[in-house]
């Protein structure tokens, strides 16, 4: 997790853990980009907002293709 150039978002990158054969799906990853503002309501709630919640759970089933 690191956040972008101009400081207006964090971005995460997800990659699975097992090995593929596939060479195409080896270097497989997801980026997930969270507005620094909903990443703090986030850590003053201590949960994820659904919005985030929503977006990874697509953003992930993406890498199981």
């Amino acid at each position: 997790m690191f956040l972008n150039d101009d400081e207006s978002e964090y971005v995460l990158c997800f990659r699975p853990q097992t090995w593929n054969e596939d060479p195409e799906k080896r270097s497989a990853c997801c980026y997930l980009r969270i507005a620094v503002k909903e990443a703090m309501e986030s850590v003053h709630a201590k949960l994820l907002t659904q919005a985030i919640a929503d977006e990874m759970r697509e953003r992930l089933s993406e890498l199981n293709k």
